[in-house]
């Protein structure tokens, strides 16, 4: 897709359409050409899949999509724009705590990424992006499999998977559960363990 085609979704489209713009339209264009470092505003017209940055443009929070374009890194920005499902850029762009999205925008393995926002339960993709503590979801987002990192998002029970990725689950541990598990048993703790024992087994070596 040429780069003047994704201008053209950015500032153009409206101008096609029959339906006015919301509110919410109208602030995230304010937002990408007003207040988007210049260098992330590039990758997100060069680079973007136009359907995804279409996406992002209508649903996404203002302060959201400002923090992609502010403080994410270009080529995880890339990432997230490129072969991901549409409804977990949704997801992300409308649900998540802000310092989180900035670092998993900032922090991430771009493959990780790529996984963490392909195909996987959205409630699953919420809970890692609003109820994480920072440094365990940078170990789900740096050191996983992208085999286990697709299993914990798409077969967890989301209460399990909240308890994993918050304190006092030890980022060592975690990083094993994530690295050595087989799918199978690690799909086994994520749904039929307690919370009480999933703690237990996250945070004593």
């Amino acid at each position: 897709m040429p780069p003047y085609s994704l201008f053209l979704t950015l500032l153009c489209l409206p101008m096609i359409l029959t339906a006015p713009l919301t509110d919410k339209e109208v602030q995230n264009r304010i937002v990408a050409v007003s207040k988007s470092k210049p260098e992330l505003l590039s990758v997100a017209v060069s680079q973007a899949d136009p359907d995804l940055l279409r996406a992002a443009l209508t649903h996404a929070k203002p302060e959201l999509l400002e923090k992609a374009l502010t403080k994410a890194d270009p080529a995880l920005l890339a990432a997230a724009l490129q072969d991901i499902d549409p409804e977990a850029l949704i997801t992300a762009l409308t649900t998540s705590d802000g310092l989180l999205l900035t670092l998993a925008l900032t922090r991430s393995n771009s493959n990780l990424l790529r996984t963490a926002l392909s195909g996987n339960e959205e409630e699953l993709l919420q809970t890692a992006l609003t109820g994480s503590d920072p440094e365990l979801l940078e170990v789900a987002l740096t050191k996983s499999t992208p085999e286990l990192l697709e299993t914990a998002l798409t077969v967890a029970k989301p209460d399990l998977l909240r308890t994993a990725l918050q304190k006092p689950s030890d980022p060592r541990i975690l990083e094993v559960a994530l690295t050595k598990s087989l799918p199978g048993l690690l799909a086994i703790a994520l749904q039929d363990a307690t919370p009480e024992n999933l703690k237990i087994a996250l945070s004593f070596a």
